[in-house]
Parts: structure tokens; C-alpha cells; sequence
């Protein structure tokens, strides 16, 4: 018993170090928690677990996840005192961000794709018996990843949310995505405008020379040439009627020419983005294009940066957030990009003239 109170003290310890709001107690073989919930007086929490090491690591997981909602000012003291059932497992939080993930989701084979890449193999990974705490995260991510990986990040991202939902630190988590998409682009890896044009003209007329055109004039995915239309030409729409669609205008309007007599090939029904993504890889690598699909997306980013169109602009036209432009395209952002945005920014006639 002497050694069990022991277990119990450092808990208690950690909890305080942690500045949480409550305490473990034990009272007839039964493990509480012990704060003030409600302004100005103490309570018990009955976590229905017996006294055992098990129930200690339970209770002060429970502890850190409370403690977490009442500093977000989300914790509803209800909700833990009726004879309701929280998540305290791995398994059962997991369970609740697929709910939440779907909730306000077209539950088809994109966002399926997306949730069984992005999250469910990350979760996988994860002992789902046991309860959800910030170390037992970070050790997952670290035996199962390397630093600096695109998996790392995706591990990362994915904990991070999970340890949110807990009501959890998920900064944490999150910041241990590392450099991945930084260090893994070079301003030498990228073709040149002329380069790009000179493999354009050199390609047969058909389904691959189009895509190629479409990448190039409005920096796409690959797999969102399928999913684009000239409607608005020679403004390109991405995604018309979907939740992520997007307007996207050529940096070159000669460009535009490039598409305007598309073949894509007909949409399979049955593939993915990622499939529809790799059939573009595939064709680029069979012919020997001396660069991949997505260095055309990159070369549309730096072009839009040396043009001196707007960062935000610019991202919104590409799909992704601010901080994510920044953080994959600062290289670009030298004295030379500099030195020619402001050129172009200068040489306007209607730029502001000083006082006289």
C-alpha cells in the first residue's frame, strides 16, 4: 500500500508541475479526481476505475485532458459527474475524430483518401487500448518516423489534432514537424520559363502535352488538371462547385493558349487524386521530361513572386494557406526577387509620385 501511495504522490506531483486543476485521490479502492470545478468549490470526479497502476495512468490522463478543456473554458462539469462515458482511450478518441472529421465532409473517395493517408495510417501506429497522454504521442512519433520526412510531418499534424480533441497541448506535438518541404526544395531543382517552353513545343499534340500546358500556365497539381475548366477563360476554375474551388489566372496570358484546345483524357471514376496524380508522373518520367509535374506548380509560385503578385494572392490561387507559401518558397525570396519586383513595381507609370 506504502509503494501504491507512492505511485499516487508522484502523479499528483507531475500534475502540479503540469499546473493542472486537479488532483488524484483514492477513496474505498476507487480512483477520483479532485479540483474546483465550479467557482469557489471543491469536487470529486468518480472515474468508475478500481485503484491499480492502470487506473493511475487513466486518472492522470483524464486529469491533464480536464484540465486542458477548463483552460479553453470548453470543460461542462455535467458531462463528467452523469453516468455518461468520455473517451479516455487512444482508440476511443480516435473513434471521435472520424466522427468530427466527416461531420461537415462529402464522405467520398477524396476525403476518404485524404483521411486514410493523413490520419488513420498515422493512428494506426498508435497503442489504441491505452490512454491518450502527450508523451505517449511524441513516443510514437519518434519511433516511427524519421526527422525531417514527409512522414514526420504528416505524424505530426495528424497527433498534433488528435491531442487537441483531448484537450491536450497539440502545439507540442505539432512543432516537431521538422524542415520537410523547406530543405527538400532547391532554386536549382527548378526548370527555367525558356526550359519549360522549349519541352511544351516539343511534345506530340495530346492528353499529355495538355496537362503539361495546364500546369504550366496556372501552376496545378497534377491531379487537379482533371478537375479544371476554361469557362472563364482564360481565367482557369479549379474544382467549380466543390468546397475547395478556386479561381487561377495565367502569370503568362500567352500561356493560356496552351490549353485552349485541351484532350484530357476522361475522368475513371474509380481513381483517386493520388492515382490521377501518378498516371501524370508516370507519363513525365516514360518520355524523360527533365523535371517533375510539381516543379511546373513551384515555377508558377516563383514566377508570382518575381512578377510581384501579392503573397496571399498567390496562395489563394495555388489552394494553400499564407504560411504554407512562405514556408516552402522563402528561398526565392532573395535579393535577386527582390531587385526584379521592384523593378516591374517602378517602371509602372501609374505608381505614386513623391511631393514636390
Amino acid at each position: 500500500m506504502k509503494d501504491f501511495n507512492s505511485l499516487v504522490a508522484s502523479a499528483n506531483q507531475r500534475l502540479k508541475t503540469a499546473k493542472c486543476r486537479c488532483r488524484i485521490e483514492i477513496q474505498n479502492k476507487a480512483v477520483y479526481l479532485r479540483g474546483t470545478f465550479t467557482p469557489g468549490k471543491q469536487q470529486r470526479i468518480p472515474l468508475k476505475v478500481k485503484a491499480s497502476v492502470e487506473g493511475i495512468k487513466l486518472a492522470e490522463a483524464k486529469a491533464k485532458q480536464i484540465s486542458g478543456l477548463m483552460d479553453a473554458h470548453q470543460f461542462i462539469l455535467d458531462d463528467w459527474i452523469r453516468n455518461k462515458t468520455s473517451p479516455s482511450t487512444v482508440g476511443e478518441f480516435v473513434d471521435r475524430f472520424e466522427t468530427e472529421y466527416f461531420k461537415n465532409k462529402p464522405n467520398d473517395k477524396t476525403t476518404r483518401e485524404t483521411w486514410n493517408k493523413e490520419y488513420l495510417k498515422p493512428f494506426q501506429e498508435l497503442p489504441l487500448t491505452q490512454p491518450l497522454t502527450l508523451p505517449l504521442l511524441e513516443s510514437a512519433l519518434y519511433e516511427q518516423t524519421q526527422p525531417d520526412t514527409r512522414s514526420r510531418r504528416r505524424y505530426a499534424l495528424a497527433y498534433g489534432k488528435l491531442a487537441d480533441l483531448a484537450g491536450l497541448n497539440g502545439e507540442m506535438i505539432r512543432k516537431q514537424v521538422g524542415n520537410y518541404g523547406v530543405k527538400s526544395l532547391s532554386p536549382r531543382s527548378l526548370p527555367s520559363d525558356q526550359l519549360i517552353s522549349q519541352v511544351f513545343n516539343s511534345l506530340d499534340t495530346g492528353w499529355l502535352k495538355s496537362c503539361f500546358g495546364f500546369m504550366a500556365a496556372y501552376g496545378l497539381r497534377n491531379h487537379e488538371v482533371y478537375h479544371a475548366d476554361l469557362l472563364d477563360y482564360p481565367i482557369c476554375f479549379v474544382a467549380r462547385g466543390k468546397t475547395n474551388e478556386r479561381y487561377v489566372w495565367p502569370l503568362y496570358p500567352e500561356w493560356a493558349q496552351w490549353v485552349v484546345d485541351s484532350s484530357r483524357q476522361e475522368i475513371n471514376p474509380q481513381l483517386t487524386n493520388s492515382q490521377l496524380g501518378n498516371k501524370i508522373t508516370k507519363a513525365f518520367h516514360k518520355i524523360k521530361i527533365p523535371f517533375s509535374p510539381y516543379n511546373l506548380r513551384h515555377a508558377w509560385a516563383v514566377r508570382a513572386i518575381m512578377f510581384g503578385l501579392d503573397i496571399s494572392l498567390a496562395a489563394s490561387q495555388m489552394g494553400h494557406s499564407v504560411s504554407v507559401h512562405s514556408r516552402i518558397y522563402h528561398h526565392w525570396i532573395n535579393k535577386t526577387t527582390h531587385q526584379r519586383a521592384m523593378d516591374i513595381l517602378l517602371a509602372r507609370s501609374d505608381r505614386p509620385k513623391p511631393p514636390v
